[in-house]
């Protein structure tokens, strides 16, 4: 790999660490705001674990972490807090929909890194005991998890006789 092209992965490994932070994050909060939803700690757990792997892998690379975009990332999760969710205070449950929708466009994101990384190894590089198809296989999991609670959490939030109930077409709030 050329010089070039070091500098440019370093550069990408760092976003996606900082977008893993920031993601990390966020689920555990919604696992905290949302301690109903049994799936959600599960979840975070795996997001966890990916964000241990990267971390892994860019040792793997030689690639230092970059503490100004791990800062970055971590001071617009707390910004993101305080947009306009239809309350003053608490946890509205926009939130819940908005914040969701982020973790899965993070979600979405990290496929593509595994496999870009899986293509690297492909060409060559060593990224010995990285199983990316279990890396896919489980962010795929995860998407699937967080849209079916995204689509109760919609229903929560604006189909009031639904949001009574607590269940979107038969989907109980214990997801």
């Amino acid at each position: 790999m050329s010089e070039s092209a070091r500098r440019l992965l370093a550069i990408y490994l760092r976003d996606h660490r900082a977008g893993a932070v920031a993601g990390r994050r966020l689920a555990q909060r919604l696992a905290k705001e949302n301690s109903h939803w049994t799936k959600l700690p599960s979840v975070a757990g795996e997001i966890e674990a990916d964000e241990t792997t990267l971390v892994l892998l860019m040792k793997t690379f030689g690639v230092s972490e970059g503490t100004l975009k791990k800062v970055t990332a971590a001071s617009l999760e707390l910004v993101e807090r305080l947009k306009p969710n239809g309350q003053l205070v608490g946890y509205s449950p926009l939130s819940r929909v908005l914040e969701l929708e982020s973790l899965m466009s993070g979600v979405t994101a990290k496929r593509r890194l595994w496999a870009s990384l899986r293509k690297l190894a492909q060409l060559g590089d060593t990224l010995d005991g990285i199983d990316f198809e279990e890396l896919d296989r489980r962010a795929v999991d995860q998407l699937s998890t967080l849209a079916s609670l995204h689509d109760t959490a919609v229903g929560l939030a604006f189909l009031d006789d639904e949001a009574e109930s607590g269940e979107v077409k038969g989907a109980s709030v214990r997801q």
